[in-house]
């Protein structure tokens, strides 16, 4: 069968992306996914000194959205970003919501 092809600013695609969250093997992949993002992140190439590092955990992230849609990415943006955050110093000095706030809403990076 041939599906229709959604438009992002329709309600049947977001409706046909949130019916991805009843689904073990999209659950079971997201969770491969962010354990993948977890430790990449905590691996980074140093380039001039500990402050510029070059991080690849946004690969195994958007492998898993390109496979598994817009919510369960989002969903696994903030597993990703909450976890990271928590295992102390994991993250990278960047403050907490880095990776969901793009992806969630258009608010600014929090500032000290």
């Amino acid at each position: 069968m041939c599906e229709q092809k959604l438009s992002v600013f329709s309600a049947d695609y977001w409706r046909a992306a949130r019916r991805e969250l009843n689904n073990p093997r999209v659950l079971a992949f997201s969770g491969l996914v962010c354990a993948m993002a977890i430790v990449l992140e905590s691996l980074p190439i140093y380039l001039l000194g500990p402050s510029l590092k070059i991080y690849f955990s946004f690969l195994a992230v958007s492998l898993g959205c390109m496979c598994y849609g817009p919510v369960v990415g989002m969903m696994a943006g903030a597993i990703i970003d909450t976890v990271g955050s928590h295992m102390g110093g994991v993250s990278g000095g960047r403050c907490r919501g880095s990776r969901i706030s793009p992806a969630t809403s258009l608010r600014p990076c929090c500032r000290d």
